[in-house]
């Protein structure tokens, strides 16, 4: 059974992140904790995992999601990763028009061999190359985003 912590150092990050980039989370609680060890989901670690409070919780905590990082995984990673992870948890947490919250599914899910065989095919493969190619890369020039066979 894993082991929680308080998580400080992730939510001094939320915070910031919350501040430029998430506005819509100001003014709900969220409690950050460390995990023991990464968690595991259709075979692959996960060391992040964003969640809604259940209302009973609520009651006692005030809290309205709980974002859980597996801490040796978060302890290995340079600050610019351990941001990059807590912006993606803080991505899943929403508050929808009726000022409920949700949890986000991802915007693009897919398989490396499925963009090998059949390129960015779907909609929301489209939407994410698009996106890459706007992307301002650590490079001189931005790459043709094409599938190769391998």
């Amino acid at each position: 059974m894993a082991q929680y912590t308080q998580a400080p150092e992730v939510e001094n990050i939320a915070n910031k992140l919350i501040e430029k980039y998430h506005n819509h989370l100001q003014g709900f609680k969220i409690i950050y904790l460390f995990r023991d060890k990464a968690m595991k989901s259709k075979g692959k670690e996960v060391y992040g995992k964003a969640s809604k409070v259940q209302s009973k919780y609520q009651a006692i905590t005030g809290a309205t999601f709980v974002i859980e990082i597996a801490e040796p995984a978060f302890a290995s990673m340079d600050h610019k990763h351990q941001v990059a992870l807590i912006d993606h948890e803080l991505m899943h947490c929403f508050i929808d028009e009726n000022d409920q919250p949700t949890i986000l599914s991802h915007d693009f899910e897919g398989f490396n061999k499925e963009l090998k065989r059949h390129g960015f095919w779907a909609s929301d493969l489209q939407i994410m190359k698009k996106q890459l190619q706007q992307m301002e890369l650590p490079f001189n020039e931005k790459p043709e985003l094409k599938v190769v066979s391998g």
